[in-house]
């Protein structure tokens, strides 16, 4: 799957491929439909200081649909729309 990160230095956002992680007891994957940026997310990534905490995972707006449970996840089924 595609991450987008802050790395270090200013000015600096890039794609990162990962592997899709499997969820823990108590968690949740969802599959994104939709992500977004927040104006402060990117003001942050344009304005941070250059050594800022790195790489910093960058969205944390979506929209989609369950497609994997942890163990004892209560009230949420696989195909959820969240």
């Amino acid at each position: 799957m595609k991450r987008v990160i802050k790395p270090e230095g200013k000015f600096n956002i890039a794609l990162e491929e990962v592997p899709i992680p499997e969820p823990g007891p108590g968690e949740v994957r969802i599959k994104a439909a939709c992500s977004l940026i927040s104006r402060g997310s990117e003001l942050g990534a344009r304005y941070t200081r250059e050594y800022a905490v790195s790489p910093d995972i960058m969205g944390y707006s979506m929209a989609g649909t369950v497609d994997a449970l942890g163990e004892g996840v209560p009230h949420l089924d696989v195909g959820d729309r969240v």
